[in-house]
């Protein structure tokens, strides 16, 4: 059998082909989808494994973030600021609180990734599961 494809076809056809080989796809956050309650009080989406809950946040939304000496702090999602002293953005984890930030946290398949704005001292609003820590409302960051 021959091959309808010239010489230079092919070769052309062959190194294409040894270039895909080469290349292994990662699932990126374009298929990501932003679930936000319609308060705006509650984000959810899927992590992407190898980038930080941040890094696939603001690949999904707008975000302010203000800048501490402990790292990146949350102050807005999707136009959706937190409001004076008393409020604030906190991740979770597969319905876990996590000790670390966003910025350092870095997703495994798998994962959903939720935020809830939460207000010191309230105990409105939908949220996850949490521990007994998360409601009493202590913050050890």
């Amino acid at each position: 059998m021959t091959s309808a494809l010239s010489g230079p076809a092919r070769f052309a056809g062959f190194l294409l082909l040894l270039a895909n080989l080469g290349c292994h796809t990662t699932p990126t956050s374009l298929s990501n989808s932003l679930n936000i309650s319609g308060d705006g009080a509650r984000v959810e989406y899927a992590g992407v494994g190898g980038e930080t809950a941040l890094e696939t946040l603001q690949e999904l939304t707008d975000v302010d973030v203000r800048i501490t000496e402990l790292g990146e702090f949350v102050t807005g999602i999707a136009k959706r600021s937190a409001t004076g002293g008393n409020q604030y953005w906190v991740f979770f984890v597969n319905d876990q609180d996590v000790r670390i930030g966003a910025g350092n946290y870095v997703a495994k398949p798998g994962d959903r990734i939720t935020w809830l704005l939460k207000t010191h001292g309230s105990s409105k609003g939908s949220k996850p599961e949490l521990s007994t820590t998360d409601a009493n409302e202590t913050d050890d960051r």
